[in-house]
């Protein structure tokens, strides 16, 4: 299936909820259309978003520099396309995560 930019003057339709890390919400990694609230973007805000900083995950309309102002992010992305905010995002900020992370990469090297 190809997305495809929409039209200058088209109305650009993303996921909107916002959600702690690490519980497990429906935010974080299950979204879809039928759980998760969306939203009709209006200028300024022509872009889809994800925005993970201080341990919370946000997904709406957004502006198209969303993320080079906002320094405090840990991850940020922005899409133009409808519904293209919805990216699994793990829950990887925990020490946990981390030390599973590098067990599977030495994993591989040996």
């Amino acid at each position: 299936m190809f997305q495809y930019p929409l039209q200058e003057g088209s109305s650009l339709t993303c996921f909107q909820c916002s959600a702690p890390l690490g519980y497990k919400y429906a935010c974080e990694n299950k979204v879809n259309n039928k759980t998760t609230p969306t939203q009709q973007c209006v200028p300024p805000y022509t872009k889809c978003m994800t925005l993970v900083a201080n341990r919370t995950i946000v997904r709406a309309c957004g502006q198209s520099n969303v993320c080079s102002i906002y320094h405090n992010a840990t991850r940020c992305s922005t899409c133009n396309y409808n519904l293209c905010n919805n990216g699994f995002v793990p829950s990887y900020y925990g020490s946990l995560g981390i030390f599973a992370a590098l067990f599977s990469a030495l994993k591989f090297v040996t």
